[in-house]
């Protein structure tokens, strides 16, 4: 007996049917999806206050093509060795957060579309204040948007509406007092990690203050020329001042740069003009 070749076309309208029937009766007649909004804007993307400079303002841009409300907020961040990033609800007593010495206005924005709408920050620190750095993060979030007369659901017609939040956040930083920030890059190794290559190294910081970074690995042959070849660089790396360390892998296209000679591991300050070394070191290749 020869195999029917419609065999698998009429078992796909079948079932096709079967699933059309069934969503009539048990399926919401209409589910919308409000995922084409676009992130707020916001420049700059760091606000630091040191020195005596007590005001800055950011500028929250909507770049959609409807108006949006915008809910702004000062929040606690924290980050573990690895960079990874959580809101905290209980700081422990030795987080030094920025919300109590920070006061801005507005607190809503409504922002009609291509649009912006200016933040301002000013800073008040008691005489008292200890030397350190405060950190907190401005964050901006979309309230979602009221419902019109039409939007009214009925009985005969449910309609399920999901709505994605982009929530966006920036550094705001208040650098009290003098210190001098210090990275020291610790031996690296080389490590796989789904069929990519990495040098793996620790970054250890020293100082008051947080680092904003760019960490560049290069190999220098061993072949008696000075030439440093560039191999991999990550950019915009941070250790908060609470932290001490931080595990960074630089990713490492061709293995074979890292058969002769010295690796170097430079860490740049972003935050500086001439982006002036934070740290260096040289390690033997083994």
């Amino acid at each position: 007996m020869k195999p029917n070749p419609y065999l698998n076309v009429d078992l796909k309208i079948t079932l096709v049917i079967s699933w059309i029937i069934l969503s009539f009766f048990y399926m919401p007649a209409s589910v919308s999806a409000s995922a084409n909004d676009k992130a707020v804007l916001i420049a700059p993307t760091r606000v630091i206050f040191e020195g005596r400079t007590r005001a800055a303002a950011v500028k929250l841009i909507n770049p959609n093509d409807i108006e949006n409300t915008y809910k702004i907020s000062l929040v606690s961040i924290r980050m573990d060795e690895h960079g990874t990033r959580s809101e905290v609800q209980s700081p422990d007593p030795e987080e030094l957060f920025a919300q109590s010495l920070i006061r801005f206005s507005p607190r809503r924005a409504t922002i009609p579309a291509q649009g912006w709408q200016t933040v301002r920050l000013m800073v008040k620190k008691p005489r008292d204040l200890p030397e350190g750095e405060y950190r907190s993060q401005l964050k901006v979030s979309p309230l979602p948007k009221q419902k019109g007369p039409d939007d009214q659901q009925n009985t005969e017609n449910i309609s399920i509406s999901i709505d994605i939040v982009f929530n966006v956040s920036i550094p705001v930083i208040i650098r009290h007092g003098k210190s001098d920030v210090r990275v020291t890059p610790r031996t690296p190794r080389l490590v796989v990690k789904e069929g990519q290559y990495f040098l793996e190294t620790l970054l250890e910081r020293e100082g008051k203050f947080s680092v904003f970074a760019d960490v560049r690995a290069f190999v220098i042959p061993n072949t008696g020329e000075k030439q440093k070849n560039l191999i991999s660089e990550i950019k915009g790396i941070s250790i908060y001042s609470q932290n001490q360390t931080q595990q960074v892998l630089l990713p490492i296209k061709d293995k074979a740069a890292l058969t002769n000679g010295l690796i170097e591991i430079d860490i740049v300050n972003r935050e500086k003009e001439n982006a002036p070394l934070l740290g260096s070191k040289q390690f033997d290749l083994d």
